[in-house]
């Protein structure tokens, strides 16, 4: 049996349309037995030793848990992995067991630590900019294993007074010099904040091939609620592998720098759920060896968003971390324990003739508490799934269009 990891390699040398620092595709989930409902469908959660698979995992079940059919989403798994990973190092017991699990992974964290390093020198490569920042307040005494994973990630530690105002100002800046101003940090530190745990992710590159800007044109984009939008469309004609499923058709747009976009086209009348029921609908993609001449019509659109992942984290199998009384970190605030308070995540894309950029940040708030070819049409002119994707084929971004104009 050919590995998903094997398959992704496979593909990147089998042809030069198929180079991937980065891709763009839509993740939904590996997760709890949750029975389905209209709107969502969770899958069940599978464990994972090596971190390719862990990331994909992870990358399907937390996002299954914050799509809604009816509202654009752009979320970033790699970002929140990160962020949950060197946090993990500061946990404990059961703690720890539980944020490992979350992260679908089945190993120790220092096997995770070391796999996680060799890959971000990997993206790092490719262009990719990701940056991990530890912010304590003066009073915390930060665990050695915690800042032995500090070293080990190159994250910047900052001790500061958490009391003083300027405190965000000065987050905002670091947020802002890694994401290239594409997003800020405006949430007030409150008093009983300890610890902030950071992570932003970068990137901006071209298509391989651009789209001719004298080619774009104003068309109808339609909602999963028919209702019709008229925005700019980019057209281009190029041959690309394509993957046409009972429900849904999805190709690929290489960058310049190995990365590409895979873009998921449900089929008329199907809903995007039809895709998401298979844990497999994106990497079944690099299964794929048919190639077409593509005649590409797809929307401009700019994203920008800020939400909680503190539900999906609970959803997730997170609980001890959340715990007032029960969380183990060893980290201390003044002699007494922290907890998991809040997990957020602002993110941007943006996708034009000339290529992409996106950027992200993941936040995490730890508080104390008492504890010749066939020619191919496909007109992305209704809602799609997207995600970006490393070389590696690791989930950077994912995310759902609903309204490219919202």
């Amino acid at each position: 049996k050919v590995s998903l990891v094997e398959r992704r390699m496979f593909m990147k040398h089998k042809s030069k349309l198929l180079m991937i620092p980065l891709c763009l595709s839509l993740c939904i989930g590996c997760t709890t037995p949750n029975k389905p409902t209209n709107n969502k469908v969770y899958i069940e959660e599978t464990m994972h030793t090596s971190l390719p698979d862990s990331l994909n995992a992870f990358s399907i079940s937390s996002f299954s848990r914050l799509w809604q059919q009816d509202q654009n989403l752009l979320y970033s798994p790699y970002s929140a992995y990160l962020a949950l990973a060197l946090c993990s190092n500061d946990a404990i017991d059961e703690t720890q067991q539980q944020l490992l699990h979350a992260l679908c992974y089945k190993g120790d964290i220092q096997d995770l630590n070391q796999q996680l390093v060799k890959e971000l020198n990997t993206l790092s490569q490719q262009n990719v900019q990701s940056n991990t920042s530890i912010w304590n307040d003066q009073n915390v005494t930060l665990s050695q294993k915690l800042k032995d994973a500090s070293s080990l990630y190159q994250s910047d530690i900052f001790t500061r007074d958490f009391k003083k105002s300027s405190l965000t100002s000065e987050i905002n800046r670091w947020i802002q010099s890694n994401t290239n101003k594409k997003l800020t940090f405006q949430q007030p530190v409150s008093k009983n904040t300890a610890i902030i745990y950071f992570n932003t992710l970068y990137l901006q590159d071209r298509w391989d091939t651009p789209f001719d800007k004298k080619n774009t044109k104003t068309d109808t984009f339609t909602t999963s609620n028919q209702k019709q939008i008229q925005t700019s469309f980019m057209h281009t004609s190029r041959s690309g592998y394509y993957m046409d499923k009972e429900n849904y058709e999805a190709i690929n747009l290489p960058l310049e720098k190995g990365g590409q976009m895979l873009l998921f086209l449900p089929k008329e009348h199907q809903n995007p759920l039809d895709i998401l029921k298979d844990p497999a609908w994106i990497s079944q993609f690099y299964e794929t060896n048919d190639t077409k001449m593509l005649n590409i019509s797809l929307p401009s659109f700019t994203l920008k968003q800020d939400y909680s992942l503190t539900n999906m984290l609970s959803s997730m199998g997170v609980n001890r971390a959340l715990s007032k009384t029960d969380a183990q970190f060893l980290s201390k605030n003044d002699h007494e324990p922290l907890y998991l308070d809040d997990m957020h995540q602002g993110t941007y894309l943006a996708v034009n003739e000339e290529g992409i950029e996106a950027a992200a940040y993941s936040e995490i708030e730890m508080k104390t508490g008492s504890a010749f070819m066939e020619s191919v049409d496909i007109q992305f002119n209704r809602p799609f799934l997207y995600t970006i994707v490393s070389a590696q084929g690791t989930p950077l971004f994912i995310g759902y269009i609903e309204n490219p104009t919202a």
